[in-house]
């Protein structure tokens, strides 16, 4: 699982910028556990129609059990540790069919309008539901590595890593700085990140950057970025 919001943007971006019957997109509220479906979506999932309502429950279960867990973790982090994530798993349909996929979500405050998913689903039936919303796609990539095409895979999961390092320097860093534990440190990232509406690995990008240069403060409340 990997707690970055662009942690894969060239496969994600390949994908996502046009309607492809290997992308399902999906958006929702996870604590209200209100979500919208695409067609594809629904399609990637062995349905020729709509299964009824979307729910987390519809798509965990057709995830492999061996990997159920990881998924619903991930959605479970992006609401109580408010974290986008990228998930790899199998998924087996309800046409008997195996698929092997990308989950892709993306954490955001307000209604995703800016987001890809905006143009391919209506959202309005969500706008009385409450809390954070969670949008993003399911990338069936069966093709891809049956045709032995890795290699954007394995790329992404790379930038994820290089980026959840420099995420987890920086904690390091505040930790030592001003004696606070590893939630504190990042509660002081995540709330410089909501402050001043800048992604979470570039503020830590940031600290990482500067932070040596500034003399070591007293409070524990300052995040320079």
């Amino acid at each position: 699982m990997l707690d970055v919001k662009s942690a894969d943007e060239r496969l994600v971006s390949w994908f996502s910028g046009h309607a492809d019957r290997r992308v399902g997109r999906f958006a929702g509220r996870p604590q209200a556990d209100r979500w919208v479906w695409d067609q594809e979506m629904f399609a990637l999932l062995g349905y020729r129609s709509g299964a009824g309502p979307a729910s987390t429950e519809l798509l965990l279960r057709h995830v492999s059990e061996e990997e159920r867990g990881l998924v619903a973790d991930a959605f479970r982090g992006a609401v109580e540790q408010w974290r986008s994530f990228v998930v790899s798993c199998r998924v087996h349909t309800a046409d008997g069919r195996f698929r092997s996929v990308l989950v892709v979500a993306e954490l955001m405050e307000a209604e995703p309008s800016g987001f890809a998913t905006s143009k391919l689903l209506n959202v309005d039936g969500l706008a009385a539901a409450t809390g954070a919303w969670l949008a993003g796609h399911l990338i069936d990539l069966t093709e891809l590595r049956l045709n032995a095409t890795r290699e954007a895979a394995t790329h992404a999961v790379a930038e994820a890593t290089r980026h959840r390092a420099v995420i987890e320097q920086a904690k390091g860093m505040l930790m030592l700085m001003h004696r606070i534990d590893a939630d504190a440190a990042f509660g002081l990232l995540r709330r410089h990140s909501q402050d001043t509406n800048t992604k979470l690995r570039e503020v830590a990008a940031n600290i990482v950057t500067q932070l040596p240069k500034v003399p070591r403060r007293a409070g524990a409340d300052e995040v320079t970025g």
